[in-house]
């Protein structure tokens, strides 16, 4: 639960003013770029695909997609589905995809990672005038 208010601190800070259907580009010092697209944006919950974009030289890494959905009234945000595959809360063992049986607390982990990351070394692809 920790971790997800953590989340939805982070990602409240970086799609702050942003309307359903708007995007924002973070550039990484990689010149890899996040991409944070609103999709759906209701009273109480938000639903938010992240998208990372690697640079050409990094041709053996795949790209990858986050679908987050933020609870306003709980103040939490959790990843549903990675690279458009259901995120389970536990997982048997073994399963058929060989997945850690925490496979979710992982990824929403990852995701506090990766938006710190953000926060500490991104910058806006777009120029400000």
């Amino acid at each position: 639960m920790q971790q997800c208010e953590l989340n939805y601190s982070l990602l409240c800070r970086l799609v702050r003013d942003m309307a359903e259907d708007d995007s924002r580009e973070i550039l990484l010092e990689d010149n890899s770029i996040i991409q944070l697209q609103i999709k759906e944006q209701h009273e109480y919950t938000s639903f938010i695909q992240l998208k990372h974009i690697f640079s050409n030289k990094f041709e053996n890494i795949l790209d990858f997609e986050l679908s987050i959905r933020l609870y306003h009234d709980a103040r939490q945000a959790e990843v549903f589905s990675s690279d458009g595959r259901a995120m389970q809360a536990k997982l048997g063992y073994p399963n058929s995809g060989m997945e850690q049986t925490d496979e979710k607390f992982n990824i929403n982990h990852f995701l506090g990672d990766l938006l710190q990351h953000c926060m500490r070394h991104g910058r806006s692809a777009e120029a400000i005038i």
